[in-house]
């Protein structure tokens, strides 16, 4: 098993709440992708995140088209 699966497994319903709040962009975003190692992003073209992600230095789209759009983390 992945040790970030194990992780949200014994966390009970925080990673449900973490990944809602991120989705919509809220602050905490950054404090679960840090916690959770996350460097690629792939969400819909509209998501509150993708606008908070663009504007976001560090990341980089990677990819879009009208429906979805690729992020990655740059180093550092």
């Amino acid at each position: 098993m992945d040790v970030n699966a194990a992780k949200m497994i014994g966390a009970g319903l925080a990673p449900i709440r973490e990944y809602r709040d991120a989705m919509a962009g809220k602050e905490a975003w950054r404090t679960v992708f840090s916690r959770y190692g996350i460097r690629l992003v792939l969400i819909e073209n509209d998501a509150p995140l993708a606008n908070v992600l663009r504007r976001e230095p560090g990341w980089k789209e990677v990819y879009g088209d009208e429906q979805a759009v690729v992020f990655t983390k740059g180093e550092g």
